[in-house]
């Protein structure tokens, strides 16, 4: 569904259409899909990035897509390891700022102008690109024919919206049933999500053992 059909639905089912209430549900909107984005590592949120360091840079600044890092690999065959500031000074003080082959990072305070920074230790000495995997900041619905990027989210979005309408107009119980709601869907969003990955089968031949000339044909099996 579109912004513009979430907000004719959700106000439509309230009974209350009029500017005021329309303008209420696209906030609630915005803000319950930003929530649900957040909640989860979505195949639709993922996002990876290659930059070319140049040598002496410990700090990196990546790209405005991102929003936080989950995995970085140094020079096409090196994963550096996530860790922390302290971390990395209390395991090996002198590497801290010293300079050498990256084998860590640490994911820094974003800049002011709102951008995803990463701290290599070591620092390297050489240029060499930086693959970085990560999830993507929320693609915002602005537009009233913008449409939420994850598959299956309209009828949790419907909820927890509904439920933030009720509660505006301060009927409470009826916000409850409609946060249970929203809270099952979104579970269920989960499992889907995790379950189609975790089914991907592979089918593997079992070649019989015995003698070639028993050998009727392999046996397949998931």
């Amino acid at each position: 569904m579109t912004l513009a059909e979430l907000k004719t639905f959700t106000t439509g089912k309230l009974g209350i259409t009029d500017a005021t209430a329309l303008a209420q549900a696209e906030d609630f909107i915005q803000a319950r899909w930003k929530m649900i984005w957040n909640a989860q590592p979505w195949r639709q949120t993922r996002w990876q990035e290659t930059i070319s360091v140049p040598a002496g840079t410990q700090d990196v600044t990546l790209g405005a897509e991102f929003e936080f890092v989950t995995a970085v690999r140094w020079n096409g065959d090196r994963e550096l390891t996530p860790t922390s500031d302290a971390s990395a000074l209390s395991a090996y003080p002198a590497g801290y700022d010293g300079s050498g082959t990256p084998v860590s990072f640490a994911q820094l305070a974003k800049t002011s102008a709102g951008l995803v920074q990463i701290r290599l230790f070591q620092t390297p000495t050489e240029t060499k690109n930086l693959l970085v995997l990560g999830k993507r900041t929320c693609v915002d619905l602005t537009a009233p024919a913008d449409s939420p990027l994850i598959p299956g989210v309209d009828e949790c979005l419907q909820a927890f919206v509904m439920g933030d309408l009720f509660q505006w107009i301060r009927q409470f119980s009826k916000a409850q049933a409609c946060y249970a709601e929203a809270n099952a869907l979104l579970q269920k969003m989960v499992e889907i999500e995790t379950q189609q990955t975790n089914e991907i089968r592979r089918i593997i031949p079992l070649v019989d053992p015995g003698d070639d000339a028993n050998f009727s044909g392999p046996n397949w099996f998931f």
